[in-house]
């Protein structure tokens, strides 16, 4: 049964508190009382309503659902914090926080740094759909907000707000929610993600965070243009679905039951040269910072972005597990080719905290 909007209408606009706002927002109904909720006075009340409850403490929630699959929708998530530059408010600055801030405030701001950015916590709540069975990834994002704050920390302080960015690897959005709200509304990141089920909750954790400067692609980059017939992850099952490789998959049985693989069949996954795409988004724009996590196809992904590499001269965080394990040079021969020098992500000078222990950070000679 509904209340009349009329009726919640005016509670909330005498009393804008969360619970009243979260019975409104819950219950109002446009189609019904459709010319008392669509006066301008009561439009902006439910509006002011929605503003409130976005920014209001909630505690974290774990909701269980799934029709095919098990999922967890987690709410309320506000860690990991996202690195806002705040710090580059006032470094270098003529001014303080305290003068601008809690002053006048007078000569402090201009189009890159306002009050809302360098004065208010902006952290927003998060929300993530998550398989419910994956104890990689999914676990993470549950626990902490991300699959790994650290390395999220660290990737989040090389870039800034207004640069493009591509996730190549994305899985379901662990980096690319918190390095779009990095980058900001100015910014952009294009997440590549080449398995249909994982490519559709990373494209959900988009929607979820409404976030408006993210692409999705469900495609894998790499050396050459082809289709080829994958397993798939099989999310009913306990497993680990970030493990799914493209290039060289395990076959059913034990060498996939070794990295805790569960498979499901086989579809058509598209494979794409990043100097073969099209990306009219970008308008001219210059790519500033790639993320490279693909499972053992790092150097094909860079053989087929050699002209992007040329062209757009980004930093590259890369993982690169066969160096790491097994002391293969081959990653970083390709990079020397491309210009590039590589320093162990746990020795960047950006990182004030230990992060991701198989991964370079490489940055144009």
């Amino acid at each position: 049964d509904h209340a009349p909007a009329s009726s919640m209408l005016a509670v909330a606009l005498l009393w804008s508190d969360a619970s009243t706002c979260q019975q409104l927002v819950t219950d109002l109904d446009f189609t019904i009382d459709r010319e008392s909720s669509f006066s301008t006075r009561n439009v902006s009340v439910y509006a002011g309503c929605v503003e409130l409850l976005r920014v209001a403490h909630e505690e974290k929630r774990v909701a269980v659902g799934g029709i095919h699959f098990p999922t967890l929708h987690v709410s309320g998530h506000r860690a990991p914090h996202v690195v806002h530059g705040v710090d580059d408010c006032w470094s270098g600055s003529a001014f303080t926080r305290e003068e601008c801030c809690e002053g006048p405030g007078v000569g402090c701001w201009d189009a890159e740094y306002t009050h809302d950015r360098c004065c208010r916590s902006l952290d927003k709540k998060h929300s993530f759909v998550v398989p419910a069975l994956d104890v990689n990834v999914g676990n993470a994002i549950k626990n902490y907000g991300s699959f790994a704050p650290r390395q999220l920390y660290h990737m989040q302080r090389l870039v800034k707000p207004g640069d493009v960015v591509l996730d190549i690897g994305a899985n379901i959005g662990g980096f690319a929610v918190g390095v779009a709200e990095r980058v900001g509304p100015s910014g952009m990141v294009l997440a590549f993600e080449p398995f249909r089920v994982l490519f559709q909750m990373l494209t959900a954790n988009v929607a979820l965070n409404g976030i408006a400067n993210v692409w999705t692609f469900n495609m894998a980059l790499g050396d050459e243009d082809t289709y080829l017939s994958l397993n798939v992850p099989d999310l009913s099952r306990v497993s680990v679905p970030s493990a799914m490789m493209v290039a060289d998959q395990p076959k059913q049985g034990k060498a996939a039951d070794a990295l805790l693989l569960a498979y499901k069949g086989e579809e058509p996954v598209e494979v794409r040269r990043l100097d073969g795409l099209r990306l009219p988004m970008l308008k001219g724009r210059r790519v500033s910072f790639v993320k490279i996590d693909v499972e053992d196809m790092e150097v094909q992904v860079v053989q087929g972005a050699r002209g992007f590499l040329v062209t757009h001269r980004p930093i590259v965080f890369a993982e690169n597990v066969q160096y790491f394990e097994e002391g293969s040079q081959a990653f970083l021969d390709e990079m020397a080719k491309n210009r590039y020098s590589c320093i162990e992500a746990l020795q960047d000078p950006d990182s004030e905290q230990a992060t991701d222990p198989l991964s370079f950070v490489c940055r144009p000679g």
